[in-house]
């Protein structure tokens, strides 16, 4: 797939999966229990982070990567504010992108 075009086909697909999978718009209340929210609400989609390294050297890519997984084993999607699914999109020199979730 062009790297230009990754990010709006994989926030389309994300927005049709919430749209069936309801478990992908619920937050989970303070007293822990679940609440749903409507497709079209604001934030009940999960947003693509695009980090596009396609134009950086071999050492910038090894260290954003490094970083985006670090940052990703550390902090996970908060469910109590925002959707239970941290999606991030890298697109890599050569169309060599690659998708990762949490």
């Amino acid at each position: 797939m062009d790297g230009d075009e990754a990010a709006d086909a994989l926030a389309d697909a994300l927005e049709r999966l919430a749209a069936h999978q309801p478990t992908l718009r619920a937050r989970v209340t303070s007293d822990g229990r679940q609440h749903v929210l409507h497709a079209g609400a604001p934030g009940a989609v999960p947003q693509v982070r695009v980090y596009d390294l396609r134009e950086a050297s071999p050492d910038e890519i090894a260290a954003a990567l490094r970083d985006v997984r670090q940052e990703m084993s550390t902090s996970g999607p908060d469910p109590t504010g925002g959707p239970g699914l941290d999606v991030r999109l890298t697109l890599l020199p050569g169309d060599e992108g690659g998708c990762t979730s949490a």
